[in-house]
């Protein structure tokens, strides 16, 4: 599965439907009950209920985001940054998240509604070591994206297990990308993968962030 670290950072893969759970949530009251028009019992119809203020539905969404700042599952738990929350996931992703009140300057990114976002995927280490598992993830990176360049590796420690961390910039659809993948060993010959994306002129901001979300990572054994 070390494909989907590359479906991962395609922009056009990932961007589209990012937003849907939360446009949803934002919109449903829309289609409640309470704001159905309907005839009363004499016929006549019924005045329309009040309608939820802009105001109103970006406090019930800031409160959807509060209560979402972690995702556990059965097997692993991760805290998420300041203002993100979990959002729907791709094919072969167990989790997703993004930020959603961001405000994205860059013109290109804006055309295709790109948000920063955060993916952990599950795969198997058949039998090599993290740091070959980590130098084949860089290979098809290469090849995939051929604008990949590599700004940073090292290894780290996570909740006691090794963990090695990639930092990588690329360009697509004249979209300047920063990404963060950081793999952990999980049991045996288990390891699990975060991607954090987000274009390059936000990195800064993003980069502690990223590292303490990665660092929160805990495998339930």
């Amino acid at each position: 599965m070390k494909n989907t670290f590359i479906v991962l950072i395609a922009v056009v893969a990932v961007t589209v439907g990012l937003t849907s759970f939360f446009l949803l949530k934002k919109d449903s009251s829309f289609f409640s009950p309470e704001n159905t028009f309907q005839e009363d019992l004499t016929g006549q119809p019924a005045d329309e209920p009040e309608q939820e203020t802009e105001q109103t539905q970006e406090q019930n969404l800031d409160q959807i985001i509060e209560e979402n700042q972690k995702i556990v599952t059965d097997d692993f738990s991760i805290d998420l940054p300041a203002g993100w929350a979990r959002a729907e996931s791709k094919a072969g992703v167990l989790a997703m998240a993004i930020n959603y009140n961001e405000q994205i300057q860059d013109p290109e990114a804006q055309k295709i509604n790109f948000q920063s976002y955060l993916a952990v995927i599950y795969d198997t280490l058949q039998g090599g070591s993290l740091a070959d598992y980590g130098q084949t993830v860089k290979s098809a990176l290469e090849q995939s994206i051929p604008s990949t360049v590599f700004t940073k590796d090292q290894d780290l420690t996570i909740n006691g297990r090794l963990s090695h961390a990639i930092e990588a910039e690329m360009t697509q659809q004249g979209i300047d990308l920063k990404v963060l993948l950081v793999v952990i060993e999980g049991e045996g010959d288990d390891v699990w993968g975060i991607s954090f994306n987000t274009v390059r002129s936000n990195w800064e901001g993003y980069r502690e962030a990223f590292y303490n979300t990665a660092n929160s990572f805990v495998v339930k054994i």
